[in-house]
């Protein structure tokens, strides 16, 4: 057999073709380097990796996240996700109708396997650091309630988040878990309970009744008096927020605490249904150490209530 019909090209069937496509579906481009288009298949991966690198970089080194710029970086995202992944799937379907005898080395099988592998610890390597910066989170319960609703999601930043500030809305890690809830004590403060207000360092927060919302609704107590929602204006803080006292509970009387050196204290915003810092673990947090907060809430992406959507937490 002479050398030109040693390589002489030869028609592949339309179900190896439709591997081939799911196989760049799978990694950008790599069903084109099988099918023997080296160049074009390296230029959809490398489009994709440059993403991704380009994504771990900003999570780590960019300004924090706002519900504006996280859109941004989704729509960025599904575009590319459609370039290499969908795009580069049905060009390896039109490029890939013939095949020649004589393979390159590169297109060989055990090369496309450690290919995929290469690629996926590529992805869990990303994915693990853009973690490490901003994590999503699922509200299952009622105890940030009005601020927090069930099933609202939201984004929190992980890192280098800087001084916490009293009222702030934090993660905090407890007994394998993770609680969404307001600082309200800081080290060396002197805290206390007395129906319910809080006083910090003698001085009680400021409270202001709201018919912004129906208590009954949170509280689950109809047609009860002492059901009320109301504007707290932490001492020391200029901004108020919302809490819910849902009437007579044995939590709303505590202390007076004096907080050691590395000692947080967090309530929830509805005070009579959160297990908070007036709780030991593990069913509460108790008194948190600094370890112990993870995260900074940012904004909410997701909610029932679709006119939640956007809303900054801190």
């Amino acid at each position: 057999m002479s050398e030109p019909e040693a390589i002489a090209d030869k028609s592949r069937g339309i179900f190896a073709r439709i591997g081939l496509s799911l196989l760049s579906l799978l990694v950008p481009g790599l069903g084109l380097i099988r099918a023997g288009s080296l160049a074009l298949g390296i230029k959809f991966a490398a489009l994709h990796l440059t993403f991704l690198f380009l994504l771990v970089g900003y999570f780590a080194f960019g300004p924090t996240l706002t519900i504006g710029s996280w859109a941004i970086v989704l729509i960025i995202g599904l575009a590319v996700v459609l370039i290499c992944q969908l795009g580069s799937s049905i060009i390896t379907f039109l490029r890939s109708r013939h095949y020649v005898s004589e393979r390159q080395w590169w297109s060989r099988w055990y090369i496309i396997v450690a290919g995929v592998l290469v690629w996926f610890g590529i992805q869990e390597v990303a994915a693990s650091n853009m973690r490490a910066h901003y994590r999503n989170f699922y509200v299952p319960a009622e105890s940030m309630r009005p601020t927090l609703d069930i099933n609202d999601r939201f984004l929190a930043k992980m890192s280098d988040f800087g001084e916490l500030r009293r009222g702030d809305i934090l993660i905090v890690k407890n007994e394998g878990s993770e609680y969404v809830k307001r600082l309200i004590g800081l080290p060396g403060d002197n805290l206390e309970l007395k129906a319910g207000k809080v006083l910090i360092n003698g001085s009680v927060a400021k409270y202001e009744e709201t018919s912004i919302l129906p208590a009954e609704d949170i509280c689950d107590v109809a047609g009860s008096d002492s059901v009320e929602i109301m504007q707290e204006t932490l001492p020391g803080t200029k901004t108020s927020h919302l809490v819910v006292d849902c009437g007579a509970n044995y939590l709303d009387d505590v202390g007076p605490i004096q907080l050691g050196d590395d000692q947080y204290y967090f309530l929830g915003d509805n005070r009579d249904l959160s297990a908070d810092s007036r709780v030991e673990g593990p069913l509460g947090l108790g008194v948190v150490s600094r370890d112990r907060i993870v995260g900074y809430t940012l904004f909410v992406y997701w909610s029932d209530d679709r006119k939640r959507i956007g809303i900054e937490i801190n």
